[in-house]
């Protein structure tokens, strides 16, 4: 139970639901580990699993065969994989591969739509999940037509921090993804070059720093704003306000639907 109790707190999928609900999940899943560069599952295929990612890093991309893959988002721990498949069986919207050694509990696609009709609470945390990725998906596209390379890196830090980072040390942040210079490179569409000089430029005024891994921490989060469009900055304080009120938000309308 104390297994079901840590990935339910790590897994917004979970909000809401009942240690009963949570044990029918874990009783139809399976544990899979995969090694770096494992190909989960491809653009177009009808796979029959959905993939919750509990420990390592993946992209999710489409393929190029005369260049570098399209990378569309790089996720950690707590992402929802094969959702859309799931819901209207039209296949995979792009592909996803491992970037480091990576941890995943798995559902046959079956008995999830199975769990979504009995579990309304499910049901409206995926609808959550899809509408999270969607909005990220906009603001992607905002930085890639708005901004120059330094502006770019910058904004996607911060959206990873908000997705996955967490406090590490007084004013200090750790993005805890597996992000080399060649696929942050590929998610903004920037040459690794000049990835590689807004990087340099960022940890010689000690704004982030790169550990062994290639996690990134924060070390300045202001500075980053201040690299980003003039929106973000009070878009960063609305998300720093609101956070918590919308976790409690969210848990509030998800109990709703079943009274």
């Amino acid at each position: 139970m104390a297994q079901n109790v840590d990935f339910r707190n790590r897994l917004q999928l979970f909000n809401g639901l009942s240690p009963a609900q949570i044990d029918t999940l874990f009783a139809s899943m399976r544990r899979q580990v995969c090694r770096t560069g494992t190909t989960i599952f491809e653009c177009g295929a009808h796979s029959s699993y959905i993939y919750l990612l509990v420990e390592g890093t993946v992209k999710v991309f489409n393929e190029r065969p005369d260049a570098e893959d399209v990378i569309l988002a790089v996720c950690g721990p707590g992402e929802v994989l094969g959702e859309l498949n799931a819901v209207d069986g039209l296949g995979h919207s792009a592909s996803v591969a491992t970037l480091e050694n990576s941890v995943f509990y798995v559902i046959e696609r079956d008995a999830f739509v199975q769990c979504l009709h009995a579990m309304p609470v499910l049901m409206f945390n995926l609808m959550l999940n899809i509408s999270r990725r969607l909005r990220l998906a906009t603001q992607h596209i905002q930085v890639l037509a708005r901004q120059d390379v330094y502006s770019r890196v910058a904004t996607q830090l911060l959206l990873f921090s908000e997705q996955y980072g967490y406090s590490v040390a007084p004013g200090e942040i750790l993005i805890p993804l597996r992000l080399t210079q060649s696929d942050l490179a590929a998610l903004i569409g920037a040459s690794r070059v000049r990835v590689n000089q807004a990087l340099a430029a960022l940890k010689r005024n000690k704004t982030i720093s790169i550990d062994k891994n290639f996690r990134i921490i924060l070390h300045n989060r202001d500075a980053l704003v201040k690299h980003c469009s003039p929106s973000w900055g009070d878009r960063a304080a609305r998300h720093d306000a609101s956070r918590g009120a919308d976790a409690r938000e969210a848990n509030t309308r998800a109990n709703a639907i079943l009274s």
